[in-house]
């Protein structure tokens, strides 16, 4: 019996302390109707009215801050007169707010001293983890710019907040190097291509160094040297950082490379461009052209003028043609003739011709061309020649001048003009018609022999017939020359009394 009441009284217990932690746990649960605390919430006081689980967990335990670790994102070398702006990367905080505060020292200098203020600083707000760049403050308005060689020391503070812990990177862990500046090259043509021999090129330029004191050296490569190896055809100096330079007259055709250099100082490394990264400038043959040249634009059959041109290059050498076409030829297929001239300059350049029939003449000049320049040519009818008829001149020679009565005379004429040919007619007045307006007394008509026609039968002087008889030639022209006819009183043949001689 004793034992049955004992283990009911066990029996009991146990079902008391069952119903206890039961208890215990639905308190623990549902509180005034609100969820159970998590293990990781209760140290943040989530629950403000039930203080004995703000700062300790269900089981009293007190609830830590986060550790957040930070480093610095800067580039580990940098040129003197460049400039950086840092990134931070904030990680493993719980959900950190607050503020990022980021510095930079000078070569030299400790990281946050009082005694050595930063060359520059920046601040951010943090709202989690990730990366962080810091905005420009009133102070700093604009990023540091490396003025110092050697090493800069980069900083960076995270405050902290209820969460999280303040945490900060250790001084000369992420530092930038400050080293003598590259310099860079920026060339810009002034002159617009194309270029053509002769051109004078003009560029603009900077130099992107830091505080450079030296002079930029430009050295030109004629066409003939690819490699840049030999002799530069010009060599010119400009002082940094903007400058303008100009070069030329350039005289040969082909690439002409332009190769820089820097020396180099206290802050700023050499620079030389290599030949194949030179500056190119490609000059092509100079555009020759013509200015046609006439020494008359109307001339006479057998007329001799000049014609030709002004050959407009560059230092001109080579020969010009010049062609003379008829006038059947219009298109200027066949040249009936040629002429050609050397050309060593501009000219003028002209040479002798002469048209040999009525027309229009029409001249071409054809300018060879040369190393440094193109050919040219004049069209065809760009320069003409109106040809006309010979004005030709008669010279008539009485034979002989001083003749009897009754003697046979007679007389020749010389015809002046382009080849005559055709016929002419000899005349002769008596003495009673001395402007030799009447009938002649006699006049044949003979054919010209060459420039040359002579009366055949001539005519007797009949007797008593004494005093000055005058000679008139008239030539009736051809396709090459006009008519014309002699002056009377210009050949006179005197005629005396034939004095009877004494048996």
């Amino acid at each position: 019996m004793v034992d049955f009441i004992r283990s009911e009284r066990l029996r009991d217990a146990a079902t008391m302390l069952v119903m206890a932690v039961l208890a215990v746990a639905v308190l623990m649960i549902v509180l005034d109707g609100r969820p159970a605390l998590a293990a990781d919430d209760c140290q943040y006081g989530q629950y403000g009215p039930y203080a004995p689980y703000a700062p300790y967990g269900p089981y009293g335990q007190a609830c830590p801050k986060a550790k957040p670790t930070l480093r610095l994102i800067v580039p580990s070398t940098a040129g003197l007169g460049t400039s950086a702006i840092p990134s931070a990367v904030l990680e493993n905080g719980d959900n950190p707010t607050g503020q990022l505060n980021f510095w930079i020292h000078r070569p030299g200098e400790p990281c946050r001293s009082a005694s050595f203020p930063p060359a520059w600083f920046g601040t951010t707000n943090v709202a989690g983890n990730g990366s962080y760049t810091p905005g420009l403050q009133q102070q700093f308005p604009s990023p540091v710019v490396f003025d110092t060689l050697g090493p800069w020391r980069w900083s960076a503070t995270y405050v902290g907040d209820s969460r999280n812990e303040l945490t900060a990177t250790v001084c000369d862990t992420f530092n930038t190097e400050v080293t003598k500046r590259t310099p860079g090259l920026e060339l810009t043509l002034w002159t617009s291509p194309p270029f053509e021999v002769g051109a004078v090129i003009t560029i603009r330029g900077t130099l992107h160094a830091y505080q450079p004191t030296q002079a930029v050296t430009f050295r030109l490569y004629a066409p003939t040297d690819p490699t840049c190896s030999g002799e530069p055809a010009v060599v010119k100096q400009v002082n940094p950082p903007n400058f303008e330079a100009s070069f030329g007259p350039l005289e040969s055709v082909g690439t002409w490379r332009l190769r820089t250099f820097y020396p180099g100082d206290a802050y700023n490394e050499p620079l030389a461009t290599t030949c194949e990264a030179a500056f190119p400038f490609n000059v092509s043959k100079f555009s020759s052209t013509l200015s046609p040249l006439v020494s008359q634009a109307n001339a006479n059959v057998g007329e001799p003028f000049s014609a030709g041109a002004q050959v407009n290059a560059n230092a001109p050498t080579g020969t010009l043609t010049i062609q003379l076409f008829a006038p059947a030829d219009e298109s200027c297929g066949t040249p009936v003739a040629t002429k050609t001239v050397a050309v060593e300059g501009a000219g003028p350049y002209t040479a002798p011709l002469a048209a040999s029939s009525v027309g229009v003449w029409r001249v071409i000049s054809e300018y060879s061309g040369d190393a440094a320049n193109t050919p040219a040519t004049t069209p065809c009818g760009s320069v003409v020649v109106n040809v006309a008829k010979a004005t030709p001149t008669l010279t008539v020679t009485a034979l002989p001048r001083l003749a009897d009565d009754g003697d046979r005379i007679h007389a020749r004429v010389d015809v002046g003009g382009y080849k005559p040919t055709g016929n002419v007619t000899l005349a002769l007045f008596g003495p009673s018609d001395a402007s030799c307006t009447g009938e002649p007394a006699y006049f044949e008509i003979v054919p010209l022999t060459g420039t040359s026609a002579a009366t055949v039968m001539g005519v007797e002087v009949p007797k008593h017939q004494v005093g000055t008889w005058n000679w008139v030639a008239a030539y009736t022209g051809d396709d090459n020359n006009e008519s014309d006819a002699s002056r009377c009183g210009l050949t006179p043949v005197e005629v005396v009394k034939k004095v009877k001689k004494d048996k």
